[in-house]
């Protein structure tokens, strides 16, 4: 069964304004690991700088937040991982709206292409290389 997992928050709130820090995120990354351990997911979609942080410390690889990287799809051992906008970005700067839109489409390809092909097949269509 595929499933995916879509993640905005780092589990521990930062102040309202500004982004998690760090120390926050590692201080807090327990909670969404026995989360992905208990759901396993086939594709987890980071929206954000901070899940996307979090999903690196996690896996020990370097996904890292930015506009190159947004929509791409990589695999990490267990699960394939596509960062996105966090959806209050796309709020306050709608240029956004078309990315965030096309890697929607990304993900519906991805677990389609998974649930009919398989994940070799996936890999080698969609993954883009950590190193």
């Amino acid at each position: 069964m595929l499933n995916i997992y879509f993640t905005t928050a780092i589990k521990c709130k930062p102040k309202v304004g500004r982004s998690p820090r760090i120390s926050e995120i590692e201080a807090c990354v327990k909670h969404l690991r026995s989360e992905l351990h208990l759901i396993r997911p086939s594709v987890v979609v980071p929206m954000g700088s901070g899940s996307t942080k979090a999903i690196s410390i996690i896996t020990s690889t370097t996904v890292e937040y930015e506009q190159r990287n947004i929509g791409r799809v990589y695999w990490i051992s267990e699960f394939f991982v596509v960062p996105q906008y966090h959806p209050a970005s796309v709020l306050r700067n709608p240029q956004l709206f078309p990315k965030f839109r096309s890697t929607f489409d990304v993900v519906s390809s991805l677990l389609r292409d998974l649930n009919r092909e398989g994940i070799e097949f996936a890999i080698s269509r969609y993954c883009q290389s950590l190193g």
